[in-house]
């Protein structure tokens, strides 16, 4: 099935629209998913459709760009939030091979899992807040963050040639009383394709977790002469 990269714009001009969450947005782009699937009785529909989507802020404006494996309609869409394009990825895809050149963009969020000889009694967060002795996640920062990446991105079929992470606000999706949390950060670079196999499956099946906050989208562009490059995802 080809895999389809939507442009989806955003006017902040609306209250609703300004004020959503990462779990908000996901919830908008899911009724476009389950539309186009068929209806809601479906097991898991965020995975069949292979969502996953990043927010792009740019001088003229907020946009999602949203990857899918099938065709969105906008018909269920709220008011400020409008379908602006769409393109097949596929011939990206295919043409990725071994030594190749690319600009990559990825919004992740690098978490370390605790494990039973850790002690979260002693762990802070970078704002001094300590965290709970329940505490079973650690959210990655600066250098951390950035080994996360490079090891995401050996395991993806990239290997690093240069990388500037930029510090992102956390995702966030109100569960009833509760607001679950998530870390994010932005890694833009250049890389060398290593093995064209692994990242062709970490574009479409994305990169680590917070799939569902907006993280994880691998969006790839060939290198043009002269430094420049053209979004290809």
């Amino acid at each position: 099935m080809p895999v389809q990269l939507t442009k989806i714009e955003l006017d902040d001009r609306v209250r609703d629209v300004r004020r959503a969450t990462a779990g908000d947005q996901h919830r908008i782009l899911m009724k476009l998913v389950e539309e186009s699937l068929g209806g809601t009785r479906i097991d898991s529909p965020r995975q069949k459709a292979g969502l996953l989507f990043r927010v792009e802020e740019t001088r003229a404006g907020r946009h999602i760009l949203v990857q899918s494996r099938c065709e969105l309609s906008g018909q269920r869409l709220p008011s400020g939030v409008d379908i602006a394009g769409a393109k097949d990825l596929s011939p990206l895809l295919d043409r990725l091979s071994k030594g190749d050149v690319v600009r990559y963009r990825i919004v992740g969020s690098p978490m370390k899992r605790l494990g039973k000889s850790d002690r979260p009694r002693e762990l802070r967060r970078r704002n001094g807040e300590q965290l709970s002795s329940n505490a079973h996640e650690l959210p990655l920062l600066g250098a951390a963050a950035d080994a996360w990446w490079e090891k995401k991105a050996d395991q993806s079929g990239l290997e690093l040639i240069n990388a500037t992470a930029t510090r992102l606000n956390e995702r966030i999706d109100h569960r009833g009383k509760r607001a679950v949390r998530m870390p994010a950060v932005r890694f833009d670079g250049l890389a060398r394709v290593s093995d064209a196999e692994p990242l062709r499956e970490a574009m479409v099946n994305g990169v680590g977790r917070g799939k569902v906050f907006g993280c994880g989208l691998l969006s790839l562009a060939y290198v043009r002469v002269g430094g420049a490059g053209a979004e290809a995802s």
